[in-house]
């Protein structure tokens, strides 16, 4: 069966947005073109966000510099240190006034700092980093959701951002139309021509072993499971912070 052309590793790249070239190998195997394998890896374009516009200088009439109290709260809140904090808040303002110089980072502005197409995948990194829902970025939002990738995150921080990209909902629960869209908007957006029997091909294969209880969904603990089996599902989930942001500074 088509299910049965892929591996287990290729099962677990479809969870960590990185069809790896067997999985196009075994399309190839049943006479469909050649893809070109582009990874779509979160982190890389969480680096984006490190690293702003490109800008030395901080716009508007808003606030300009943090506070005290206010940097105190964020290195207890992030893992981030007091020089890192400082640094990523002159990228939020390059990034935040882009368009529109309101002291936050909306959906249009998020996505040009990304340089990605308006696409579900981007509705989706937005919803994760605008955790209270209200359609924009403040820098607390925005220095917690970077915070996630930086050397010092934790796995289960890490865990949880990743599976949250798949869970639409939130209701803790992955379900195949879910995994289905995300897939799909994923190798769009790496222009990657996949037909919807090939890409239901993989979800069907990632969830015939993910889904453990056999009940229609992944749920956390199952998703958890997965990644220990297959620890570089999440390998790519850290990125050098430090250095970006000492890189930008100079």
């Amino acid at each position: 069966s088509t299910v049965g052309a892929f591996s287990s590793s290729d099962r677990t790249a479809v969870l960590a947005f990185a069809p790896p070239q067997r999985v196009l190998n075994s399309f190839r195997t049943l006479s469909l073109p050649q893809y070109l394998a582009r990874p779509v890896v979160v982190p890389l374009y969480c680096a984006a966000l490190c690293r702003g516009q490109g800008s030395d200088t901080v716009m508007g009439n808003k606030s300009t510099s943090l506070k005290k109290r206010e940097i105190q709260a964020f290195l207890k809140e992030t893992h981030f240190a007091q020089e890192e904090i400082k640094e990523l808040y002159k990228h939020f303002k390059s990034i935040s006034s882009s368009l529109d110089d309101d002291g936050v980072i909306d959906k249009k502005e998020f996505q040009r700092a990304l340089g990605l197409k308006d696409s579900l995948f981007v509705d989706r990194m937005f919803g994760l980093f605008d955790e209270n829902g209200d359609g924009a970025i403040n820098f607390r939002e925005f220095l917690c959701g970077l915070s996630v990738f930086c050397p010092k995150g934790t796995l289960e921080e890490k865990l949880e951002f990743s599976f949250n990209i798949y869970d639409f909902d939130g209701d803790k629960h992955i379900t195949k139309e879910e995994l289905f869209q995300m897939l799909e908007a994923s190798l769009i957006e790496n222009h990657m021509n996949l037909s919807k029997e090939q890409i239901e091909a993989l979800v069907d294969a990632t969830f015939k072993e993910a889904d453990i209880d056999g009940d229609g969904k992944i749920d956390f603990e199952e998703y958890k499971a997965m990644v220990k089996r297959h620890p570089s599902m999440i390998k790519n989930m850290t990125i050098n912070t430090p250095g970006i942001v000492s890189t930008q500074s100079r």
